[in-house]
């Protein structure tokens, strides 16, 4: 009995080594990952590198002094790496979509202000050539947009009075006037007057001109044949000069019933400043 309980006491404190032999192996193994795992990018990236890399080394810690527990601290320090993986990977995709969104939106508002300003830019040739193409809001109509046989007297029919109007707006120092006041013409008569402007400066300044007809109905028959209006006129200090329209009434005047009790026309100018 004495031989038997000596040899279990001996076979029990073997593998006892074996076990620690077999603890300290995998303790080892489990810090040698956990040591390469340390120095993952993924762990060395980001705002959250260094809490990262701190629970990364007290697991590493533990792993080295575990024993036993080696393989538990091995399955802990993978679980936590593969974690903060998915949580760096989830939160580089976000960013990216953030960007991606961001990016698109910047394009779209580009897009918007180049076409808010090109609106703007040519609204007012635009709103110009409508105007002279219908005769809207008392515009004259162009000569290239009538038939020039169409500019013949028509004999035996009523005369109209042509009247002539000249304003400047408040920020223009310019005399601007008619030479004349009125003229007579048939339907289809070719008619020249003469407007003066005079800068009353010692300074060169630039103005620019609009016009209207009223009534509104008898802009759609008042057709130019020359004018200054919309252009560009530049008079030097105390200069003055002469500006002549040509125009004349459509004969189809007479056959509008809107325009049956219209025999007079007036044509009126404004100049503005430019610039």
């Amino acid at each position: 009995m004495v031989y038997i309980g000596a040899w279990m006491a001996v076979g029990c404190r073997a593998v006892q080594s074996a076990v620690r032999s077999g603890a300290a192996l995998w303790g080892s193994s489990a810090s040698a990952n956990l040591g390469r795992a340390s120095r993952s990018p993924i762990l060395q990236r980001g705002p959250g590198a260094q809490w990262r890399g701190e629970g990364a080394q007290r697991i590493l810690g533990a792993a080295r002094g575990g024993g036993g527990g080696g393989w538990c601290q091995l399955s802990s320090a993978r679980r936590f790496l593969s974690s903060q993986g998915q949580r760096e990977a989830a939160r580089l995709a976000a960013q990216a979509k953030v960007a991606a969104r961001n990016r698109q939106v910047a394009m779209y508002m580009g897009g918007v202000t180049l076409f808010t300003i090109s609106f703007t830019y040519l609204s007012v040739p635009l709103y110009r050539v409508f105007c002279q193409k219908t005769g809207f809001a008392g515009t004259i109509k162009k000569a290239e947009d009538v038939e020039q046989e169409r500019a013949r007297p028509v004999s035996g029919k009523r005369i109209l009075t042509i009247k002539f109007n000249a304003d400047v707006s408040d920020r223009m120092p310019w005399k601007f006037a008619p030479q004349q006041h009125e003229v007579k013409v048939l339907p289809g008569e070719a008619a020249l007057c003469f407007f003066t402007a005079t800068n009353r400066t010692d300074s060169p300044i630039i103005g620019v001109s609009s016009y209207n007809v009223q009534p509104e109905g008898a802009a759609l028959y008042f057709n130019k044949i020359q004018c200054f209006c919309f252009e560009e006129q530049l008079l030097k200090a105390r200069e003055k000069i002469d500006m002549p329209v040509f125009f004349f009434i459509d004969p189809s005047f007479l056959t509008d019933k809107a325009m049956t009790g219209v025999d007079t026309i007036t044509l009126s100018y404004t100049f503005f400043r430019a610039g």
